[in-house]
């Protein structure tokens, strides 16, 4: 989410060959993004007569396994970071959005099963693992 402007990052875990990053503009209500009949760019049953909206970006499996949205960075700490969207893969993996397009962090969660992300009031972005671990996202 970006709470600057409300915008909505959605993901979607795929059923068997694609991960799914969604994008809703604030306001925007209606919009299909294809399940069950698309996964990622890629047709898996006949759609019919509706009109889907594709995600963004799409993340190829094995690589991927669940992808796991975050929030747009609008702390201090991370000047390169503002205004780029966080998000993340169940495997460990923490992936920037931006002007750029797509980077994958040299940050890792390695060893962790990261299952959320958290923002606190200062706009600074934490990750939290299922081992109950809740990391700040930090500068290297």
């Amino acid at each position: 989410m970006n709470h600057a402007n409300g915008d909505i990052y959605i993901t979607d875990v795929g059923e068997s060959t694609n991960e799914e990053l969604n994008y809703l503009p604030a306001g925007t209500s209606g919009v299909n993004f294809g399940w069950p009949f698309m996964e990622g760019l890629e047709q898996r049953k006949n759609g019919g007569m509706y009109e889907f909206t594709p995600p963004i970006y799409q993340f190829a499996h094995p690589s991927w396994i669940a992808i796991i949205a975050g929030f747009v960075y609008h702390g201090e700490k991370i000047p390169k970071m503002k205004g780029a969207l966080l998000f993340g893969d169940m495997a460990g993996k923490l992936s920037l959005l931006g002007r750029d397009g797509i980077t994958i962090l040299k940050i890792s969660e390695s060893g962790n099963i990261l299952t959320s992300f958290a923002e606190g009031p200062d706009g600074e972005l934490y990750s939290l693992s299922r081992t109950g671990g809740i990391k700040r996202i930090d500068p290297v």
